[in-house]
């Protein structure tokens, strides 16, 4: 009948929606650096994008001595966009970015990192390129980690 055909295609959406979310569970940041990713990331899409929110676990393999994010933000986006990082809750840098390719760079008294760390980012206003629902904040290209002395 009409009716088990509609509870069965329903069960097929939900199945295919629980495998989805799985597969996007799993997205990796690009991480550079003796780092890895642990669990999974919020607010990062796989085609690079972030969320005004992102959050993550890295746990070293060797000291971390600097964090360096490399970014772009398209040149239609609100400028400037507020960007904070928090390491395991706590703010590690305040800053503003204008539309295209930044660099920020995160050292001081939180280094170096030997254990599992949080790190959070956070950038507003959000940006919604023509024909995208999704709010969006900057592409991430490098999640740079250093060890040693500085960021190289």
């Amino acid at each position: 009948t009409y009716q088990n055909i509609e509870l069965a295609k329903s069960d097929q959406v939900a199945r295919n929606a629980a495998y989805l979310k799985e597969v996007l569970s799993h997205v990796r940041v690009p991480l550079t650096g003796y780092v890895m990713q642990e669990g999974s990331v919020e607010g990062f899409h796989p085609d690079g994008w972030t969320t005004p929110r992102m959050a993550l676990q890295v746990r070293p393999l060797q000291p971390i001595s600097a964090l360096r994010l490399r970014g772009w933000r398209p040149e239609q986006a609100p400028a400037p966009a507020a960007v904070t990082i928090r390491l395991n809750g706590r703010t590690a840098v305040e800053t503003s970015i204008a539309p295209g390719v930044f660099e920020i760079e995160l050292s001081g008294e939180e280094f170096p990192i030997s254990d599992t760390v949080h790190i959070e980012i956070a950038c507003e206003p959000p940006y919604r390129p023509d024909g995208d629902t999704r709010p969006l904040s900057f592409v991430l290209m490098e999640l740079r980690a250093s060890h040693g002395t500085g960021v190289k």
